[in-house]
């Protein structure tokens, strides 16, 4: 049975000595990757991957903008557009995306490392985009998390009607600091970074 893997070289030789061993790597794969050709985006190749993480099973024979609609508002299309028209390559860390939940028919917002590579023919003429997209929506979505409650926490420090600092590490650093303290030591903003010795060296006598 033939499988709908390009050629990723010139040559028949190639094609039959190489063909199921690509198509086997890269169907298992734990990254998304996906072929698709023509200045339309038609799928060519998406492995069991990337049909996670796009939270859907993708047609083959069917474009980008017909398997994922709602990535056209979101300029991605475009964006492929831009690559296949330049042989530019798109590489971004935590793009952030819409993917609607097939069960639900809700959007939801996603994170991927993302590469869309050009592929040429032997003439040099851009025939297919390769992409490459890892799933990084939990770190990502746990770190915001985590950022949202040092924030809270930051404005609640920061709105204390108590001198607070923060001092981290073996050379006391100044970590955060609110206004009534440093109306307290008589110091302005740029005390943030530096170590409390350095502030009052008059202390470490």
């Amino acid at each position: 049975m033939d499988h709908p893997l390009p050629h990723l070289e010139e040559g028949a030789a190639f094609y039959a000595n190489k063909h199921s061993f690509l198509y086997d790597s890269f169907m298992d794969a734990p990254a998304g990757i996906a072929i698709v050709k023509g200045p339309t985006h038609i799928y060519e190749f998406a492995n069991k991957t990337y049909n996670q993480i796009v939270k859907r099973a993708i047609v083959i024979g069917k474009t980008v903008k017909e398997n994922l609609p709602e990535l056209e508002q979101q300029g991605v299309i475009a964006m492929l557009n831009e690559v296949y028209a330049t042989g530019s390559s798109f590489v971004s860390h935590e793009y952030a995306v819409e993917l609607t939940k097939e069960e639900t028919g809700t959007l939801e917002l996603s994170y991927f490392n993302i590469v869309i590579q050009a592929m040429k023919n032997a003439s040099g003429t851009i025939e297919r985009l390769m992409i490459h997209a890892v799933d990084i929506s939990a770190q990502v979505k746990a770190r915001k998390v985590i950022e949202e409650s040092e924030k809270r926490y930051t404005n609640l420090l920061s709105q204390s009607i108590m001198a607070i600092a923060i001092l981290k590490g073996p050379d006391m650093q100044v970590a955060f600091v609110n206004d009534k303290m440093l109306t307290y030591w008589g110091k302005g903003n740029a005390v943030l970074g530096k170590t409390f010795g350095s502030l009052f060296p008059e202390l470490e006598d």
